[in-house]
């Protein structure tokens, strides 16, 4: 199991000091732009644990409404989103906002399409796929308990 996304300036940005002029002004302008727009994107923290029964993977998503999650699996390929509101109330500071994720996972052939579950507590997204010797080849929506 693998994540599909690659972003190359992670790896290129890891090879410079990020004190460097460049950057400073590179996050000054995602700052300005990140402010103009209500909703940011947002990178959660994500384990993926394998074992010969099944493969695990945990999401930390705080704060964030069962409702507001949507799993689909097609195709072998597994796509996590959501997104968490902030209160909409007057305050002086706010540093929380309305973020948007989305993660996608290309899955091995030894899945059982029909096992998979997911479960949300203490702000982690746990979704728990079974093996099987079986090869997946349709869409699936995947509740939350």
């Amino acid at each position: 199991m693998s994540l599909i996304k690659w972003l190359p300036i992670n790896s290129f940005s890891q090879n410079y000091n990020d004190d460097s002029s460049y950057f400073e002004m590179n996050h000054l302008i995602n700052n300005m732009f990140n402010n103009i727009d209500s909703t940011s994107k947002w990178d959660p923290k994500i384990d993926i644990y394998e074992n010969k029964k099944e493969y695990e993977i945990n999401i930390e998503l705080p704060g964030i409404n069962k409702k507001d999650f949507n799993i689909k699996l097609n195709n072998r390929v597994l796509k996590v989103s959501g997104e968490k509101k902030s209160k909409n109330r007057s305050s002086n500071y706010v540093e929380s906002q309305n973020s948007v994720f989305s993660k996608t996972f290309k899955l091995s052939k030894d899945i059982k399409a029909k096992d998979l579950n997911a479960d949300y507590s203490q702000g982690i997204l746990k979704i728990c796929i079974n093996k099987s010797e079986t090869n997946l080849s349709k869409s699936i929506n995947i509740p939350i308990k």
